[in-house]
């Protein structure tokens, strides 16, 4: 008969208010990630697969990578050259991150810095460089 849960709210108590009190998951956006561009060095032209993903490449503007992380863009590019979840490009021809393209973007929500990686990317290719973008 009478037992645990006898209140309906299996807590054994007595006010009630736990079984009456619903929580409701609220989606928050929060800004945690970042847009970041690495310059790389121009030997990385020599590259047979860069050139057919830059076709349209000016040979006077550096050439860039552009990324999105959860980490801050130091963090990320330290670990780019240390071989931890790399791409290759910028570990062997990363020369420096270029905080005046990105500074200004960051943080973003994860959807907001998914978009921005592509858009950055296409921004920075007319305005600076050529661009290998994260894949």
């Amino acid at each position: 008969m009478g037992g645990a849960g006898e209140d309906g709210a299996g807590t054994g108590g007595g006010t009630g208010d736990l079984a009456t009190t619903r929580l409701v998951r609220v989606q928050k956006k929060v800004a945690r990630h970042h847009i970041y561009v690495i310059e790389l060095e121009r030997a990385v032209r020599q590259h047979a697969k860069f050139r057919a993903a830059n076709p349209g490449h000016d040979p006077r503007k550096p050439p860039l990578y552009v990324g999105m992380t959860g980490l801050d863009p130091e963090t990320r590019f330290e670990r780019h050259k240390y071989g931890v979840k790399d791409n290759h490009y910028v570990r062997r021809y990363g020369v420096r991150l270029r905080p005046d393209l990105y500074a200004a973007l960051n943080p973003l929500p994860y959807a907001e810095a998914q978009r921005g990686v592509g858009v950055g990317a296409r921004a920075a290719q007319r305005r600076v460089c050529s661009v290998a973008e994260m894949t």
